[in-house]
């Protein structure tokens, strides 16, 4: 088996370490320069906005479990709309009198067009600056020049090659965090949200047996993907599915590559938005 790592980039780690804090805690940097940018990443599970300032520094973060978007499709504009329009509102509440919260970068899933995700930005009273793929924003944020990066959603499988910095091929599949709760649900005979609450709350260990093949599925997707590009490594694991210790053990063992994660994989993807966002601005 490949050994598996942690991704030991210093800057990436500190801004991850930076998000996680601020999104624990709520609060805003008291600090920074503006104009502030958000990067807005309506996910499957839950949606997120990662606000920089023009030098790229974190100085807020919202998270919220949600649903309002399926498998990549925006199922609940609704519901959507509400949950961004609550962030931009708590976050200007926090910010000076003079700061106001008006430019907005948006992720989407690759193969589908953005205009949906933009327009529940723009109904927030953001101007919405830039749209970049989801696997591109992945790879923005985590500074590689070289590799494979596996972004597992709630409702997909992303597969990004980059080469020189740049991603050059991108695939995507219906497999995902919604497919283990499946497994779990009526492996453990409960319901979806009970799986779903089960998944978070207990240690992987508990239900690695159960999930398994799932995860190995993922895999064999990346292995199908690298048929094309057998020389590229290594395989960067990030969403909200590869959290649990040890979900990047089963991907080594099924891909013999080295496979690395980062710390905090679940905001790599809103960060890249957001740092896209920034480089828009300043352009």
């Amino acid at each position: 088996m490949e050994t598996t790592e942690t991704v030991e980039i210093t800057p990436v780690e500190k801004r991850l370490t930076e998000i996680q804090q601020l999104i624990s805690s709520g609060e805003v940097k008291s600090s920074f320069a503006p104009p502030l940018v958000a990067g807005i990443d309506l996910g499957t599970s839950n949606i997120q906005m990662i606000v920089l300032d023009a030098g790229g520094e974190a100085v807020a973060a919202r998270f919220q479990w949600d649903s309002s978007v399926r498998d990549g499709i925006v199922v609940d504009y609704a519901g959507a709309r509400q949950v961004v329009a609550d962030f931009k509102q708590q976050l200007e509440e926090q910010f000076p009198d003079e700061i106001s919260l008006d430019y907005a970068a948006v992720g989407y899933p690759p193969g589908t067009e953005p205009w949906v995700e933009s327009n529940v930005v723009k109904d927030c009273r953001f101007e919405v600056i830039g749209e970049i793929s989801e696997p591109s924003a992945a790879a923005a944020a985590l500074e590689i020049d070289q590799g494979v990066i596996v972004d597992v959603g709630g409702g997909t499988t992303g597969i990004s090659i980059v080469e020189n910095g740049q991603v050059i091929h991108t695939a995507d599949e219906a497999t995902g965090g919604h497919h283990l709760s499946l497994v779990i649900s009526g492996n453990q005979g409960i319901d979806y949200e009970a799986a779903e609450k089960f998944k978070i709350t207990e240690p992987f260990s508990a239900y690695r047996g159960i999930v398994q093949p799932v995860v190995e599925k993922m895999a064999s997707i990346v292995e199908k993907e690298l048929v094309r590009f057998p020389q590229k490594q290594p395989i960067y694991l990030v969403g909200g599915t590869v959290i649990p210790e040890g979900f990047e053990t089963i991907f080594a063992d099924v891909l013999q590559k080295p496979v690395l994660k980062p710390n905090n994989p679940i905001v790599i993807t809103p960060l890249g938005i957001a740092l896209w966002g920034v480089d828009r601005l300043n352009s």
